[in-house]
């Protein structure tokens, strides 16, 4: 049975003093979402306050504010604007960000089924770019997809996009306890190392955009399973089928852009969001891109450890 929407008092609740609680407007995976207002400022606010059942995971709530104040020093406008976050002891959890106008990118696709290519170049552009900021500072997202993808304004009138939702990146630096064990993120758009426990870099989060890319364009994931051994496998030993298949007369370069962020091998991808928003510029300008139509190694996934490669023996074999 779903719990119920948290209410909101007719005296509203103010956070750490400051932060006036307004109106619900969502349940993520392990958070509410309320509408808010800063009293400093006066400047309207979106506020997450972790959900009761994460904060009694130690795992959860750890990387709910690991991921979120890193993200404090991240100042881009394709990255949403952080703004505070608590950790009152005791109490739960919470963060304050920019509060958004427009829809996630989830939502469009559910209602549109799929984009006209130059627009969904233009998004993966300013995701990369935000991805690169985002890198630079230290933080692999590790969730990449369109329900943490924000769209401002209208796609006919040069949208923004803003990436959402730092509770699952890893940051350098932090090595948690659980790190070693746990896999986190959405099935559909783990890279191989993702869905395996493998260390995560820059080229992770890449990979995740392509499968945006490619969802975007063919209104299909490249696997369109729901989480299970077979899902996993794919992402871990198929190759990701050309989007072509699906989309009549689609530009080649731009197919060559998408199955280059998807490749299975990290070696084989683009070495960073910057490259991938290079050759996304670069067909911006009518221009071919650098990505090659064929890898330069054979594009299979090795395990980085013993845990990965049992793991994908076992999947090998299912």
């Amino acid at each position: 049975m779903q719990s119920p929407e948290p209410t909101i008092a007719a005296d509203p609740p103010v956070l750490g003093g400051r932060y006036t609680v307004e109106q619900y407007l969502d349940k993520g995976g392990t958070s509410n979402v309320f509408l808010g207002r800063d009293l400093t400022s006066n400047e309207r606010v979106v506020i997450k306050v972790l959900s009761e059942e994460a904060t009694r995971s130690a795992i959860l709530r750890t990387h709910f504010v690991v991921g979120s104040r890193a993200a404090l020093a991240v100042d881009h406008p394709n990255v949403v604007r952080m703004l505070d976050v608590r950790e009152p002891e005791p109490g739960v959890p919470y963060l304050v960000m920019e509060a958004l106008d427009g829809e996630l990118l989830a939502d469009l696709l559910a209602r549109l089924g799929t984009l006209p290519p130059d627009t969904v170049r233009e998004i993966a552009r300013q995701v990369a770019s935000g991805l690169e900021a985002l890198h630079e500072a230290g933080i692999t997202h590790c969730d990449i997809k369109p329900e943490n993808l924000f769209v401002l304004g209208q796609l006919d009138q040069e949208p923004v996009i803003k990436i959402l939702d730092f509770g699952l990146a890893a940051v350098a630096g932090y090595q948690g306890p659980e790190e070693a064990l746990e896999v986190r993120g959405t099935a559909q758009y783990m890279a191989p190392e993702q869905a395996l426990g493998d260390h995560v870099d820059a080229r992770t989060d890449v990979y995740a955009l392509g499968v945006v890319m490619f969802r975007a364009l063919t209104g299909h994931l490249p696997f369109d399973l729901k989480l299970s051994a077979t899902l996993l496998r794919h992402q871990i030993f198929s190759p990701a089928p050309p989007p072509s298949w699906l989309v009549d007369d689609l530009d080649s370069g731009l197919e060559r852009v998408v199955l280059k962020a998807m490749r299975k091998k990290p070696a084989n991808r683009y070495a960073s969001a910057q490259d991938l928003a290079r050759d996304l510029e670069l067909l911006a300008l009518a221009l071919e891109p650098l990505a090659e139509t064929e890898p330069a190694e054979p594009d299979i996934y090795v395990p980085q450890t013993d845990r990965a490669e049992d793991a994908a023996r076992v999947l090998g074999r299912l």
